[in-house]
């Protein structure tokens, strides 16, 4: 049926995706619920990020960034200065200097959402995920930069 549904909807691939995560979630029990994403990486993992010569960044499925080396943490410098915490989507949406930092903001905006959405449907109890949305949804967001390539303004 949710198939029959797709082709007459004419759904995209994440569309489909995100349909089929809702339909579990839905017929979903208590008992099957899924466990909250670790807050923080073991000491070995960050070791290793450490030991790496290039940037590196562990994020879990809400855009948390978790943890990172010297030069993640440099090439980030934005994000984790900021003051709306270290979450690739909060900065992305709500901070003015997020714009900036993305040079293909619009992109970016089309791409976090997706993940959100997607993450949403596969862990519709994730208060944490629930919260973050509102959070989100109310939220005034800075303008979209101007300039070549922008399609649409966002506020």
């Amino acid at each position: 049926m949710l198939e029959s549904l797709c082709r007459a909807l004419r759904l995209s691939e994440a569309e489909r995706a995100h349909l089929y995560d809702l339909a579990r979630a839905a017929n979903a029990t208590a008992g099957t619920r899924r466990q909250l994403v670790p807050q923080q990486v073991r000491p070995g993992v960050q070791r290793i990020i450490d030991s790496m010569t290039a940037p590196a960044l562990v994020n879990n499925a809400r855009m948390d960034y978790l943890a990172t080396n010297r030069l993640g943490r440099a090439l980030y410098a934005p994000l984790f200065d900021s003051p709306v915490g270290t979450n690739a989507t909060r900065f992305l949406l709500l901070h003015p200097r997020g714009a900036e930092f993305y040079p293909e903001w619009d992109r970016a905006v089309d791409d976090v959402v997706a993940l959100m959405r997607a993450r949403a449907g596969r862990t519709p109890h994730d208060k944490v995920l629930t919260d973050l949305v509102g959070e989100l949804s109310t939220a005034a967001r800075p303008s979209a930069p101007a300039g070549p390539g922008t399609t649409c303004g966002r506020t």
